[in-house]
């Protein structure tokens, strides 16, 4: 060992030494208190020169607490690593559970900016309130002893409750995507569905006003004058008229369930008969007629399709005529 003043070593412990050195430095103590490993003049209470290697093992692992201040009054400012791995291997667990924390506590957390108390020429920080992490995940939020104790933070320790949180929230978008699919394939069918039905509707009402053209332009024939419609004309027959079978156009027209044929059967009429046929000639219904002279006959619908059909006035076997009426 060596004694001197001021800063110098009080206390060195060296290696390799012989008769014709000192050897090799190992560690030092001076007068100020300061330790070095590897250097002469600590500058500093525990210096050391070269690598440090806390803990070594392969088969267990070691503990290495670097100072202990439940109250924080003093802590690291600044910690530069290039990787921080923790210890994760499921050889190093017990009691392993899944994790309930996911998106309902997130959501309840408050995020800040803030400074540090006593701290010059610092960037603002971004981060959480230990106390308010306690009231929704007590894991995390770590108070120090005592009455007075300073909370702390395990930030990394919400690295799983975020995995879950955002787990939970892609479940929940991949859902919806679903259920607007689904509701966008109905929507698709019903405007398909609407415009088969809308063109339908184009084509009945092109074929009703075609027949309905027809009809009017029937009509006007039996007109006795402008606005008068057929079943208000009073028609006299006399002379040779009254020898002559006549068919008048039935009303209403169109209609939907009973519609009216006039007609006309002189004294000689001897077999008369009234045919109800489709657009292609095919008898539906004979109906006979046996009084002579002036006459209606009611017709009922039942069972036909919307559509024009035919009727015809047969006279002692020869057609006196035939006229058209529309079901609507």
């Amino acid at each position: 060992s060596e004694s001197n003043n001021n800063s110098d070593p009080v206390f060195q412990v060296r290696k390799n030494a012989s008769a014709s050195g000192r050897g090799d430095l190992v560690m030092t103590a001076n007068d100020d208190g300061n330790v070095g490993i590897g250097t002469s003049s600590p500058s500093e209470k525990f210096v050391v020169d070269g690598n440090v290697l806390p803990g070594t093992g392969s088969s267990s692992t070691q503990d290495w607490n670097l100072g202990s201040n439940s109250s924080a009054n003093e802590e690291w400012d600044q910690v530069y690593c290039f990787n921080l791995n923790q210890g994760s291997d499921r050889s190093l667990k017990e009691g392993i559970d899944s994790l309930d924390y996911g998106l309902s506590h997130i959501l309840k957390l408050n995020t800040y900016s803030y400074l540090f108390k006593g701290k010059n020429n610092q960037r603002r920080n971004l981060g959480l309130i230990a106390q308010e992490v306690d009231q929704v995940i007590d894991e995390i939020a770590i108070k120090g002893e005592g009455e007075d104790g300073v909370w702390n933070m395990r930030y990394i320790q919400l690295i799983p409750v975020l995995i879950n949180g955002i787990q939970e929230q892609q479940k929940k978008i991949q859902n919806q995507e679903q259920e607007v699919q689904k509701l966008q394939k109905e929507l698709a069918e019903e405007n398909q569905a609407n415009d088969e039905l809308k063109e339908r509707v184009d084509q009945l009402s092109n074929q009703v006003n075609q027949l309905a053209e027809q009809v009017n332009g029937e009509q006007r024939s039996f007109k006795k004058q402008e606005g008068e419609p057929l079943n208000q004309k009073t028609v006299t027959l006399s002379g040779e008229e009254a020898n002559q079978a006549m068919l008048l156009q039935n009303r209403p027209n169109p209609y939907s369930n009973e519609t009216v044929i006039p007609y006309y059967l002189p004294e000689d009429a001897q077999n008369a008969n009234m045919l109800i046929t489709n657009t292609q000639g095919q008898l539906l219904k004979r109906i006979p007629l046996e009084q002579t002279g002036k006459g209606e006959l009611t017709l009922r619908t039942q069972n036909l399709k919307a559509g024009q059909y035919q009727y015809t006035l047969i006279v002692n076997g020869r057609k006196v005529q035939t006229r058209k009426m529309v079901i609507k």
